[in-house]
Order: structure tokens, then sequence, then C-alpha cells
């Protein structure tokens, strides 16, 4: 269901009706999905064929000439990022995707844009039915733009990083921690920030910066963006780990950091 993502003032809910009875089917019904603002998503297998009513309301039962909505129904695949989130401009990257059913999905191959205007290209998965999901943004950036690179839950397995640049992550496990390592110039000042919410990513990220002992030296503050201001203290390498704020985890949980 596509409504607040075309910019519409329509906060959707689908609900499963039997056709006989009226009745909800059990599970038959969705608000806010993952990944998709305030839009919805209901993916359902049906255990006899018959008609079935699909109800869509507003959640607040508003309505109006600005509360349109797009209502698709059938079997494709329901990506709600790309892998990665994001390319530097110029370059060509194999794109892969995010999200419930993209089991089977083809990497499309991306060669990105060098307009500085242009801030997102979309993308659309293809599934084994044929049929395309509704397209995902892969945003641009001036950046190296890397993936990261399983096992790195330790930071003796850390990622290297090159400064400036920029990794997507996913936490594809509940307590995953990603870590990535960077070299550090003495009382030089360095920015490092997550982005998930930006790219449709329903991930909620807190960062630490650890340095080569394993101390901690900065983190970010889990009521505020994940955003760190980090002044190397010494010369040599610094540990970048990465956590879910809940310890939340699964194939969606993507994130991008710079």
């Amino acid at each position: 269901m596509l409504g607040r993502r075309l910019g519409s003032a329509f906060d959707p809910q689908i609900t499963l009706l039997d056709a006989g009875s009226g009745r909800e089917l059990p599970g038959g019904f969705s608000n806010d999905a993952p990944g998709l603002q305030t839009d919805c998503r209901l993916s359902y297998v049906f255990k006899n064929a018959g008609d079935v009513i699909v109800a869509v309301r507003d959640v607040s039962y508003r309505g109006g000439a600005d509360f349109h909505y797009r209502l698709r129904i059938g079997d494709f695949p329901c990506a709600t990022t790309p892998l990665p989130l994001a390319v530097k401009r110029g370059s060509k990257a194999s794109v892969k995707f995010a999200g419930p059913y993209v089991e089977g999905v083809a990497a499309v191959e991306v060669q990105a844009p060098t307009d500085a205007t242009v801030d997102s290209v979309q993308v659309a998965p293809k599934g084994t039915s044929g049929l395309h999901g509704w397209p995902v943004l892969l945003h641009l950036s001036d950046l190296d733009e890397a993936m990261e690179k399983e096992p790195n839950d330790d930071p003796k397995q850390a990622n290297r990083i090159e400064v400036p640049g920029a990794i997507t992550g996913r936490f594809e496990q509940k307590d995953d921690t990603d870590c990535y390592v960077f070299k550090a110039q003495k009382g030089k000042r360095y920015t490092i920030e997550a982005h998930t919410a930006e790219h449709h990513s329903p991930s909620e990220v807190y960062v630490a910066i650890k340095n080569d002992k394993g101390a901690q030296q900065v983190a970010t503050n889990p009521m505020a963006a994940p955003k760190l201001d980090f002044t190397a203290p010494a010369d040599g390498d610094f540990t970048v780990a990465v956590e879910h704020l809940h310890s939340w985890g699964g194939p969606d949980r993507c994130i991008v950091s710079r």
C-alpha cells in the first residue's frame, strides 16, 4: 500500500475480511510496516480459494482530496532498501535488496550518474514470478562506498575503512555488533555518523569508538541522532562498534556509516 510515500496525507490500514461472514481473517491486518514510513504492507498465504474483501481506511478515519493511495495485490518482492544503501557518483555497482520476500531476486547492475544535483536513483527488484516490486531509492554520494564483510562482530575481525569513506552494514541477527577500524591522527577531528531512517531502514543504532586496547572513547546518546565528533587522542587505529539500539536484527535492518 502506497500513501505517505506518494506524498499523500493518507495513513493507510489494511484488513482482510472473509467475503461470506465479513469477519477478519486471522493475521489479516497491517498498519505501519517497518521501513515504509507510515504505509502498510500485508503478506498473506490463504488456506482456501475464494473471494476476500480488502478493507482500506485511514487509521484515524480521516479523508479528503489529498488522501490518495495506491493498492497493489500480487506475488512480488517487497524490498525496503537496496544493498548497498548508497553508491559513489559515476561508479558502477551491483545492487541487491533487503526486506521481505526478496529471496531469489537477482542483483541489478547500476551505473550511477555523475550529476551532483541528483541525490538518488530508483532500483526495482524483479521477483521469480516475473513481477517487479516497488522501486527502492539508491542514494548517491561523493564518498567511496563499501559493503560490510562478515564476520566482523569482534574488534579483531573489524572491517578496515578508509577515511573519508562510507560503508553499508546490516544487523542480520539479534544482538549483532558490526566493527570497523580506521587509522586516525593525533589531534585531528573526525565526524562519524550513521544513517538509517533517511534510507527507509527501520534500524535504530548505537555507536561507540574504542581505542586499540578496547577502551571506550566516546559513544552516541540514545536520545539523539547517532552522530559523533571525535578528536583522536593519539596516532593509531580506532574501532567503530555499531549495534542496534534495541538489540534487534533481521534482513531489513540496514545501516550506512560515514
